[in-house]
């Protein structure tokens, strides 16, 4: 995803579009202030994490605040927005109601969970300002797996120490029981 998010930049940028990405990280569980510190972190582009107790209304100003003079498109792209908890309604009305009416930048939310049934859980009228559109990806089979892992290999480590028939065994595992990528690299580096 992150892949055709740049080459949307880069077009954008040829025909003279503003458009940014930011891409959030809730893979571990987070509550609606955790939530909210990912996207501020992601949109100042820090290491450093807002620190607890901060109160929520300033934490939703500091997004603001680090938004409101862009003008373009801003995407942000929420990886594993399942993992909101104790529910997501709060995070959801913030980013799909509350924030583009304080930014002149239109705004983008791709929101990717692993969990068909996730949106069961929302509140019905999240679902109709979100005006959401679904797209369902396939999980990987082992040739897609085997090929992602070669990738990471060839990127991370030293291919003459990586034998083709554990990436082979890796790669039919993971697509066995998740057909997750990110299953396969788990697996590839357990000892």
């Amino acid at each position: 995803m992150i892949h055709v998010l740049s080459t949307f930049k880069k077009v954008a940028e040829r025909r003279g579009i503003g458009f940014r990405y930011h891409y959030v990280d809730l893979s571990s569980p987070k509550t609606f202030f955790g939530a909210l510190n990912e996207v501020a972190v992601a949109l100042d582009s820090s290491n450093r994490k807002y620190r607890k107790g901060i109160p929520i209304d300033h934490m939703q100003s500091r997004i603001i605040e680090a938004i409101g003079s862009y003008d373009g498109f801003l995407c942000l792209l929420i990886d594993e927005a399942d993992n909101l908890r104790p529910n997501a309604d709060s995070f959801l009305t913030f980013l799909g109601k509350t924030l583009p009416r304080k930014v002149s930048c239109r705004l983008v939310l791709i929101l990717l969970t692993n969990r068909l049934d996730w949106e069961k859980t929302l509140d019905p009228r999240i679902l109709s300002f979100l005006k959401k559109t679904d797209i369902l990806f396939e999980p990987y089979d082992a040739m897609d797996l085997l090929e992602i892992l070669k990738l990471r290999v060839e990127k991370a480590l030293d291919k003459t120490k990586v034998d083709n028939s554990a990436l082979n065994k890796v790669a039919g595992l993971a697509s066995r029981e998740t057909g997750d990528a990110r299953k396969a690299v788990e697996l590839m580096a357990k000892p």
